[in-house]
């Protein structure tokens, strides 16, 4: 039997901070820009910037990814990336690919056992009014 590997994969969200003001990414960003280690865009809600790395079977290579992203904004996009939700709930959430089905419970559970009261801890109050934290 082939081995199944897993892969991780992220969209986390920023405000994006331009000339020291929070503005809507998509007011700047009319399309995603793609780098090697993989796109910077406008989140649905199109307020938040967000990044979506190249998914990977390492944990360190997708944390890297996001880093190299995270990097690259000030060049690329203009401003900086912030997580002060000034303006609007910022958050993303952790892709996991190539899991059976059957398994699939239980790997939400352990990600939300194992990291769920971390980041809910992070969450400010703007997130939580805005029905995010559960």
């Amino acid at each position: 039997m082939a081995k199944v590997r897993v892969t991780l994969g992220a969209d986390p969200e920023f405000e994006l901070v331009v000339c020291g003001e929070v503005v809507g990414a998509s007011r700047v960003l009319r399309e995603d820009i793609r780098l090697p280690w993989g796109d910077i865009g406008v989140d649905g809600a199109g307020y938040p910037l967000e990044l979506r790395p190249v998914p990977s079977e390492s944990p360190r290579t997708l944390v890297v990814n996001v880093g190299q992203l995270l990097m690259a904004i000030p060049k690329v996009v203009g401003g900086y990336p912030s997580t002060m939700c000034e303006a609007q709930p910022i958050g993303g959430h952790v892709h996991v690919g190539n899991v059976m089905e059957k398994d699939y419970e239980r790997v939400v559970y352990a990600l939300d056992d194992s990291l769920g009261d971390i980041f809910y801890d992070l969450s400010p109050g703007i997130r939580i009014r805005h029905g995010y934290g559960r």
